[in-house]
């Protein structure tokens, strides 16, 4: 693979953009060449040079494929070292998947400037409003960590193309939010999903993520990664305390944020926060610009759960539709990421008397016993492969 020397220039929308060419002996299939990260003009002095934001996205892929990465641009010092360390950990935790690949790089160390900005992922979940609660002004009394602007990303959990109303809609809702708290919105936008598969974001969200922050990573000078999982129960993610670290620079820290507390808790902490009254998204299935939650998925039924646990379902009127039995019931818990969720709204409904919930979630969970235990012989069964090389899988079997 080999990762071209990344261009800026200014767009037709009045945007910044930096873009790299990108050849691959397994190219995308809609026929991508360049990556592309998309910000606001006023973030000009923010981009880097380097191809951090590039070799960051695409070494998880380069991994799979089993392709040495060539760039022809420099890359952070500090970040280097930390690929190594990022890539170590990934195949270990993904043998029948991944493997490690050289990366050859003009190496250079990141600028630390004065004046640079405190940045979170923000989506408008529960993950992302609790760390904006945790380190926005009212809360956070060290002002070196309170954050300062806040990036919401076109191209993540809001596909390209047919969304884009609703990206420019929810985009300036959470804009008018945020700028009441002192923190101003970042509008991205990427095509990182041309070149890691979406039905695999799990394992490559994450370094997509930081990609999207390392592109801009000359006017940053920590970052916030707002945490899935609770650190006693860390599963092998895409994103997780013990890897996103390691995608700092010299000049910008990563920080994974939010790790020593559940989702319940998390819940009850922003649940009554009028900051996200009418505005937490949690649906991946929903993209109209009306409608911020579909209220039916498994994301939507854990969060109504919780909230009507807590009793403050009433006040999040983003979800304009009733909690029905019959949305918990069909709920999916596949493998091992999803069970921590499911557990702490089963142990929160079982303390405050909720027989009906808990007798419900009991039922989703049974009947997702065949499906998790499939998912889990196979995933065994191919990591013992990994271990015998006349059996090893062959890699680049599943990407776009």
């Amino acid at each position: 693979m080999i990762i071209f020397e990344p261009r800026t220039h200014t767009s037709d929308r009045g945007t910044i953009e930096v873009r790299a060419r990108v050849e691959s002996r397994v190219p995308p299939k809609d026929g991508s060449r360049e990556l592309v990260f998309e910000y606001p003009l006023q973030c000009s002095d923010w981009i880097t040079p380097r191809a951090d934001a590039f070799v960051a996205a695409l070494v998880i892929r380069a991994m799979n494929v089993g392709e040495d990465i060539e760039v022809r641009a420099p890359l952070s010092a500090r970040l280097a070292r930390g690929l190594e360390e990022y890539q170590r950990v990934l195949a270990s935790w993904f043998p029948h998947r991944l493997t490690r690949v050289e990366i050859g790089a003009p190496i250079e160390p990141a600028p630390v400037r004065p004046g640079r900005a405190v940045l979170t992922a923000f989506s408008g979940g529960v993950d992302s409003f609790y760390t904006l609660r945790a380190h926005a002004a009212e809360q956070e009394h060290d002002p070196r960590a309170r954050i300062t602007h806040a990036l919401f990303v076109h191209g993540f959990d809001l596909p390209l193309g047919l969304t884009a109303a609703a990206y420019d809609v929810t985009s300036a809702r959470y804009a008018e939010m945020l700028g009441r708290l002192g923190i101003e919105l970042v509008a991205g936008r990427t095509n990182v999903q041309s070149f890691v598969p979406r039905r695999d974001w799990g394992l490559f969200h994450g370094s997509s993520l930081l990609a999207t922050t390392l592109a801009i990573g000359d006017g940053v000078r920590r970052f916030y990664v707002p945490a899935t999982h609770t650190h006693d129960h860390l599963v092998p993610y895409g994103s997780d305390p013990r890897i996103d670290p390691l995608l700092s620079t010299e000049a910008m820290e990563v920080v994974h944020d939010g790790a020593d507390a559940t989702r319940v808790q998390k819940t009850a902490a922003i649940g009554d926060w009028p900051p996200t009254f009418g505005l937490l998204r949690v649906c991946p299935s929903s993209y109209g610009p009306a409608t911020l939650n579909c209220c039916r998925c498994e994301k939507c039924a854990r969060t109504m759960m919780t909230l009507d646990l807590l009793g403050l379902l009433d006040r999040q009127t983003s979800f304009p539709h009733q909690l029905l039995r019959s949305s918990i019931r069909a709920c999916k818990y596949r493998n091992r990421s999803d069970l921590p969720w499911p557990r702490q709204i089963f142990a929160a409904a079982v303390e405050r008397r909720r027989w009906d919930m808990a007798f419900d979630l009991t039922m989703a969970l049974g009947r997702s016993v065949p499906a998790f235990v499939r998912r889990t012989l196979t995933y065994r069964w191919l990591r013992l492969r990994a271990l015998v090389p006349g059996l090893r899988p062959r890699p680049a079997s599943y990407l776009p």
